[in-house]
């Protein structure tokens, strides 16, 4: 699998994101995207799955335009935000359960358990989200890594209120995706050597003429 964007150019109201930006990224591989708050990250991120308009440019998965293949491509695509997209009156094991079942994708109970017990949560499993803390919250979160197959994955800054614990079992998820040759994105603020933790690639944004959201 490849995806590619070319030229791509966002906008918020008058105010431009980023122009001219093209990168290609290919099965089995990571996509670091650096740059400060505000510096058009997570516009990015939400515009491949999505979320945010086109203002220019094109996004491709295999050479099929994502203006044209959306449904096929979306299918393709799991993205974790930064804001969480739990139910607070839910558990976190009803949240799993129901953002698999939203993905389309069927999931064994034993499946949420494991997904669970990956980051040592199985003592959280029947407490409502609303009462866990901000780094629990996220761990809940990135469980989806586990719980719901697709082969190109979004992160938007995925190691935000996590401990250290928690950093290298995201990182080892991480590999084991790259190792099912799945396309990983991450975007991060934080400073940390990648190429210590996986084969990457890095995209600054400042480079495509990126102003202050």
């Amino acid at each position: 699998m490849k995806l590619e964007a070319k030229s791509l150019y966002c906008k918020r109201g008058n105010s431009e994101i980023f122009s001219n930006l093209s990168f290609t990224i290919n099965s089995g591989e990571a996509l670091i995207i650096r740059g400060g708050n505000g510096s058009g990250k997570s516009t990015l991120l939400r515009t491949i799955c999505g979320l945010s308009p086109i203002s220019d440019g094109d996004i491709l998965l295999d050479d099929k335009s994502f203006k044209s293949e959306e449904l096929q491509i979306k299918n393709n695509i799991l993205f974790i935000s930064h804001s969480k997209c739990l139910t607070d009156d839910f558990t976190s094991f009803e949240n799993l359960n129901y953002l698999s079942l939203i993905a389309n994708n069927k999931i064994e109970n034993k499946e949420i358990r494991e997904a669970l017990n990956k980051f040592s949560l199985e003592k959280y499993s029947n407490a409502k989200v609303k009462s866990l803390s901000e780094g629990t919250k996220k761990k809940i979160s990135l469980c989806r890594l586990i719980t719901v197959k697709r082969k190109l994955i979004l992160l938007d800054e995925p190691y935000s209120s996590l401990d250290k614990a928690a950093i290298s079992i995201l990182n080892n998820l991480i590999k084991e995706k790259l190792e099912q040759e799945v396309i990983v994105m991450i975007t991060t603020h934080q400073d940390f050597s990648e190429k210590n933790i996986f084969n990457t690639n890095t995209l600054n944004m400042e480079d495509f003429n990126v102003r202050s959201n």
